[in-house]
């Protein structure tokens, strides 16, 4: 404030306005009230000729629930008694004044194609179409959701995608009705931005809750107004952009609506430096997603596809969000990329730079460490992209897509079991394995609807499961040269234990019959196996750890997993019991003490020097598994006692 007090004792006859965004953000909101009110600044007087001017959003206090896609309240203090008065309420346009702010922007609405340099402007029907569908769109949100969950940004939004659709033609479809592809291109537009950031019809199914929204419902207005069939061409066009032709898909991953989902909003967002969240529970491909498109995207040099050697490298910069996480962590990524872009930029390297924020609903909200995301957001001068469990709060989500992971339908959820098994739905294979593989699906689903113990299980640990089941239950022919398949009750018993363990003995019998009980319903060849071979049914944790920590590198990378060991001993009883049992061998087990103590969790020397150790680990162990998925699956430490053994 100092250069404005100087300034307006200068100039006296010039009224100087100071404007504060987002004010009631701020930790000093008495320093606030002292300018506006008492027009002092530390109790002196300010000149009479600033005027001070502010910009806020509303205080709300809203219970959320595990079932929210989207959030209606604004990370803000409440404001002083004294400041409360002087707030004017500014609501949302009304829908003729929308309509008219659409069309003027939509008759100034140019598109540049790329390749061959022509401007485009739609035609007068295009153009009602434009209109209606955003209208539809943003009401829908509007009256079913909440009037701040859209704002003008997603209007912006979708001339940014419509021009990106109509210049990519990844399916050389420019020879259709121009009509149509205005169509096509209209959609995918509204997809992304309105569509996708709702929940499915199943999953409103699952949590019973026939209220809420769905996409079905936004699809039904559309299709009715403007778009005939859009959840058809939606579709459709996501099955051509994501497929094994276009993309290298890794072995044992299925291309479910999941995967097609991600893969294309985050092709779209880095390519348009549109910012993105993906937000579902954990296990839903979130990040693996981002994996495939960072291993695809290398360039028109190093890309295996086709199709993707039309598109620009990534160069990531990784921030993963923890309850640690400052506001200056993901600056220092934001300003890491800006300063590379610019280089990539000034050589004229096709190369997009993108912030990858994992877990971004982790960083503690009180402290308000996201907020730092406005400036960058806006800006959109770098790619970004953001996995979180949780949907963020208006003001963040408003400035970016976001796409909603409901839960898989029962189709889709057997395309991933095909998928983690390695086999062809389309294939040839026996009823009996169909039906098995329709019991492991159904009771998965049971599983998570069963409330006798607590929420710890998603669907990383289904996919673990059928990856290892797959495995360990295949057969090579030596007459036709082809894999198949044989999984039998033990093989079953045995890949529960390694995956949907870390319960009691009594919840994981339970558990064993919610999967026999759907399998036996359908397959009733299929037994679950009795206790005729007394205590060698079910193996101890003793016998299950030390298997698994002697899996070959082969099956370490098809399905192997970090361990969690909860010690809830003060004598380290649990790691001395591993190493007694020669779970871990000593001289190759590195032990990190870990606390929660104020001067060891800001200890930043001492973070960096347990960091390195276990990089050093990770990479005299076994350099392969060390990668970004790997590091992925463990689980937060729950424990003082953090274990690392070298051979995983």
């Amino acid at each position: 404030m100092v250069p404005v007090y100087e300034l307006a004792i200068q100039v006296p006859n010039i009224e100087l306005v100071v404007f504060f965004d987002e004010v009631n953000t701020s930790s000093c909101l008495g320093l606030i009230k002292e300018m506006f009110i008492d027009k002092t600044l530390h109790g002196v007087n300010l000149p009479e000729n600033i005027f001070f001017t502010a910009a806020i959003n509303p205080s709300r206090k809203i219970e959320l629930t595990d079932d929210d896609f989207y959030r209606v309240d604004y990370l803000v203090h409440e404001l002083p008694q004294s400041l409360q008065n002087l707030v004017v309420q500014y609501g949302i346009l009304e829908s003729s004044t929308m309509r008219d702010y659409i069309q003027k922007k939509i008759a100034k609405f140019e598109i540049s194609v790329q390749k061959d340099g022509q401007v485009i402007s739609l035609t007068q029907s295009e153009q009602g179409i434009l209109t209606k569908a955003i209208l539809d769109a943003q009401e829908f949100c509007e009256t079913n959701l909440a009037p701040n969950t859209v704002s003008q940004r997603e209007i912006q939004r979708c001339f940014n995608l419509i021009e990106y659709f109509w210049s990519s033609n990844w399916d050389n479809t420019k020879h259709i009705d121009r009509t149509q592809y205005a169509l096509k291109c209209i959609a995918l537009s509204i997809a992304l931005i309105y569509y996708f950031r709702l929940p499915t019809g199943n999953d409103n199914e699952e949590s019973k809750d026939k209220k809420k929204s769905s996409r079905k419902d936004l699809a039904k207005k559309l299709s009715a107004a403007t778009i005939p069939n859009f959840a058809n061409i939606v579709e459709t066009e996501l099955k051509k952009f994501v497929n094994d032709e276009n993309f290298v898909i890794p072995k044992g991953v299925a291309i479910n609506q999941a995967i097609r989902e991600h893969v294309f909003a985050i092709v779209v967002s880095i390519t348009t430096r549109t910012p993105v969240c993906i937000i579902g529970a954990p296990g839903q491909s979130k990040t693996l997603s981002f994996q495939i498109v960072l291993q695809n995207l290398q360039g028109p040099q190093l890309s295996e596809k086709n199709f993707c050697k039309s598109l620009p490298a990534i160069d990531p910069f990784f921030c993963l969000g923890s309850k640690h996480t400052s506001s200056n962590d993901i600056s220092y990524a934001f300003d890491r990329a800006i300063k590379r872009e610019q280089q990539y930029e000034e050589n004229r390297m096709a190369t997009r730079c993108v912030v990858f924020l994992d877990e971004a609903s982790l960083p503690n909200e009180k402290r308000m460490v996201l907020k730092v995301l406005h400036q960058y957001l806006d800006e959109c001068k770098v790619a970004f992209v953001a996995i979180a469990n949780s949907p963020f709060d208006a003001a963040n989500a408003n400035r970016m897509t976001c796409i909603y992971r409901s839960l898989p339908s029962k189709e889709d959820q057997e395309v991933l079991a095909y998928g983690c098994l390695g086999l062809n739905k389309g294939s040839q294979i026996s009823d009996d394995l169909k039906n098995i593989i329709t019991g492991l699906c159904e009771g998965y689903r049971n599983l998570l609807s069963y409330n006798d113990f607590q929420k710890i299980f998603h669907d990383r640990d289904f996919i673990y499961m059928l990856r290892e089941l797959g495995f360990e239950s295949s057969l090579t022919s030596t007459e036709s040269h082809s894999n198949k398949i044989h999984i039998t009750p033990t093989n079953l018993l045995t890949v529960l234990e390694d995956n949907f363990n870390g319960i009691t003995f009594d919840q994981f019998k339970k558990l064993t019959k919610i999967f026999f009980d759907a399998i036996e319903e359908i397959c009733p060849i299929f037994e679950q196996p009795t206790d005729d071979r007394g205590s060698h049914l079910y193996r101890d944790i003793t016998t299950i750890l030390s298997e698994s920590m002697q899996l070959t590198s082969v099956r370490r990378r098809s399905y192997g997993r970090y361990k969690l060991v909860i010690d809830e001993s003060e004598d380290e009883s649990a790691v001395r019991f591993l190493f007694q049992t020669k779970i871990l061998d000593p001289n190759r087990t590195t032990v990190f003490r870990l606390s929660d103590f104020p001067s060891d969790v800001n200890n930043e020397l001492k973070n960096v020097e347990i960091l390195s150790t276990i990089k050093l680990c990770m990479e005299t162990g076994n350099r392969n598994s060390a990668d970004y998925e790997t590091i992925n699956r463990m689980t937060d430490v729950l424990s003082l006692v953090s274990v690392c053994d070298n051979s995983t």
